[in-house]
Order: structure tokens, then C-alpha cells, then sequence
């Protein structure tokens, strides 16, 4: 049996029309057999070597919440007391610009605290 080879559609103008015409791709033995492409060999799977047991940490302590939402709370009142009052209280006048940074830093600690509460 001869291996056969798919020839693209031809296209040809028509004298009566402007337009392309195509016809029919058609089937043509080839002449020359193509060789075998080389079947590639894959590693055997090894699954990975087995983890020793871990064990699960249990749920957080208790205080861990309460001092986590202390310290947001903390840092929540240290903005609303320094918008409201941060001129007339004494040590908050002196730290300025400050007081942001203690208040935001007070939240960001107590989010990232959020994060190993189990």
C-alpha cells in the first residue's frame, strides 16, 4: 500500500467571471515513504518520599483573641481621640503626625495577628 498526500485546493480565474474558483483537493501517492518518528521514553513516576507526620496545631488561645481586638480597638480610639482631641491633650500635641503612625500601626498589628489566629 503507497502512502497518499493531501495536494491543496488549486485555484483557478474563469474566463466568464472574475471570481476564484476551486477545485477539489485530490489524493496523490507520494514517492517517498516518511520514516517513523522515535517514540520518546518516559521516566517511571516515583512519588515523592512521605512527610513525616506533623502535628496540627490546635486553636488559638483565648487571649489571643481578646488581646488581638485590644490592641485594634487600642488603635482605632488612639486615631478618633487624636482627630477629635489630639490638640488639646498635651503628649499628643507633641507627637504631631505621630499619632498616626501609633494608630495605623496599632490596626496593622492587630490584622496581622488576624493572620495566625486559629
Amino acid at each position: 500500500m503507497q502512502p497518499y498526500v493531501l495536494t491543496p485546493p488549486v485555484e483557478l480565474r474563469s474566463a466568464a467571471s472574475p471570481h476564484f474558483a476551486t477545485v477539489e483537493s485530490t489524493l496523490v501517492p507520494r514517492s517517498v515513504p516518511v520514516p517513523k518518528s522515535k517514540v520518546r521514553k518516559k521516566p517511571t513516576y516515583t512519588p515523592p518520599p512521605q512527610a513525616a507526620a506533623t502535628k496540627t496545631a490546635g486553636p488559638s488561645h483565648p487571649a489571643y483573641v481578646v488581646i488581638m481586638l485590644a490592641i485594634g480597638v487600642i488603635g482605632l480610639a488612639w486615631l478618633v481621640v487624636n482627630y477629635l482631641a489630639g490638640e488639646d491633650i498635651r503628649f499628643m500635641a507633641e507627637l504631631g503626625g505621630y499619632n498616626f503612625l501609633i494608630g495605623f500601626g496599632l490596626v496593622v498589628i492587630s490584622l496581622l495577628m488576624t493572620m495566625k489566629w486559629r
